[in-house]
């Protein structure tokens, strides 16, 4: 279940990687960061008030109690409030992560979809239409030219980039829960996001498992929330591919159940 920090670290993702939310998500984030900092009076403010009352010149027991009674109903009023502000922090968060699943999700994977295309999709596609993917740079120094030079120098940072972008799809899928994945895990449904169709979401996500390649096969495209169901949906029949058309690979995340055990996994 999402929490009022996943939101506040999804907003400062999305924002890290020069996109922003869509209204609705942006003001219900706001409301929540509103009520988060509307805390009440802490315990050692009363305490210091109580304690004022007895080190007071000419404190009486009247005026001890009476600060004792003020101080003991404030307190039993914050604690109501308090818990009051929880309720409305998750009730703002559930908010938050409906959103997420109807038009503003999708919305937002528009809006970070141009940055993907420009940082990590057009400098693959550069590198794959030059022949330089998964060269050297003794390769690259000995035999390439300029402009294969270029465009293997571009490769790391639009990795890295298109990783976090994965990250952030992530956490959308198991924190918010933005897609319904059956017995996928959250990192093998993010697949689902960057697979051109059901027929190709298998072999992403073993190539996200692995840790390597996914940018440089091509899977340069970034998926609405919708697009994605629609291809996880697809892809369930799929799901318990028949033996000569799997491979095994040791991950814990291309399933639900969370152990480091072989999978079965279609490619």
């Amino acid at each position: 279940m999402a929490s009022t920090q996943d939101v506040k670290g999804l907003v400062s993702t999305v924002r890290a990687l020069g996109a922003e939310l869509p209204l609705d998500l942006s003001q219900t984030a706001q409301l929540l960061l509103e009520v988060e900092a509307a805390r009440p009076v802490r315990d050692e403010v009363r305490h210091a008030a109580v304690q004022a009352a007895a080190f007071a010149p000419g404190a009486t027991t009247e005026s001890v109690l009476e600060a004792v009674e003020l101080q003991a109903e404030a307190g039993a009023g914050a604690a109501f409030s308090s818990r009051l502000l929880e309720l409305a922090q998750a009730a703002l968060v559930t908010r938050f992560a409906q959103e997420l699943r109807g038009p503003s999700g999708d919305a937002l994977l528009v809006g970070l979809r141009t940055g993907f295309d420009a940082r990590v999709a057009a400098p693959f596609a550069s590198a794959n239409r030059l022949g330089i993917v998964g060269l050297s740079a003794e390769a690259i120094l000995a035999n390439g030219t300029e402009a294969q030079a270029e465009a293997w120098r571009a490769l790391p940072a639009a990795a890295q980039y298109g990783d976090r972008v994965y990250q952030l799809v992530v956490g959308l899928v198991g924190a918010f829960n933005v897609v319904t994945s059956g017995e996928y895990g959250p990192r093998a449904a993010a697949a689902s996001f960057f697979a051109h169709n059901a027929h190709d979401f298998t072999t992403t996500a073993v190539g996200f498992a692995r840790g390597g390649g996914v940018w440089s096969s091509g899977r340069g495209q970034l998926n609405t929330v919708s697009e994605a169901q629609a291809i996880l949906d697809d892809a369930a029949p799929q799901a318990r591919p028949e033996r000569e058309n799997t491979t095994r690979v040791a991950v814990n995340t291309l399933h639900a159940g969370g152990d480091d055990d072989e999978q079965e996994v279609g490619i």
